[in-house]
């Protein structure tokens, strides 16, 4: 039995990019502080959406220093895709199905048919993403378990996190084509 505040705190957690089972693995230090600081990265996430293009905005110092991530990707477009695959909240089947209280199992893929359309899909199986993948090389070298995708999407190197954010720009891109056409 999972108590539903347990629940409710998971599916928070999740939202913002992060498991229980990390936090647990950091001191309350560390925790405290990474939760912490995703939430603000989140926030200035939409402030600075909402503020639209103006460069003086990235001028004025802030007491409030972004994830790492923020500094290695060069525009919102970028950061605002990495955020959403760290929160397992891409624009997707799964996404639609929950709002519309479909069963998991009928949450297939529409580009492909091949499966549920997961963030782990979305990175990993969908083949109309096979030709990025080549140009852009991921370093996932074939293994797929979970924790390795969300090893993949945690912000711990600079260039693995602006590949992933090219990577999940150009694919969303083209889902939106596929979904048009």
């Amino acid at each position: 039995f999972v108590p539903p505040w347990l629940r409710l705190v998971n599916k928070k957690l999740a939202a913002y990019g992060l498991s229980q089972q990390y936090l647990l693995s950091l001191r309350y230090d560390e925790a405290k502080s990474l939760v912490k600081q995703r939430i603000l990265d989140v926030k200035r996430q939409h402030d600075l959406h909402k503020l639209g293009k103006l460069p003086a905005v990235l001028d004025i110092p802030n007491r409030v220093m972004p994830m790492p991530y923020f500094s290695h990707l060069p525009n919102y477009e970028y950061r605002r895709i990495f955020t959403l695959m760290q929160g397992e909240v891409l624009l997707s089947a799964v996404l639609e199905g929950r709002y519309k209280k479909r069963p998991h199992e009928q949450r297939v893929c529409p580009c492909c048919a091949e499966g549920i359309e997961t963030t782990e899909h979305f990175i990993f199986d969908r083949k109309a993403y096979k030709n990025i993948r080549e140009l852009l090389p991921l370093p996932f070298s074939g293994r797929r378990r979970p924790a390795t995708w969300k090893e993949f999407l945690s912000d711990r190197s600079s260039e693995t996190t602006f590949r992933v954010a090219t990577f999940g720009w150009w694919a969303s891109k083209i889902r939106k084509t596929l979904l048009l056409s």
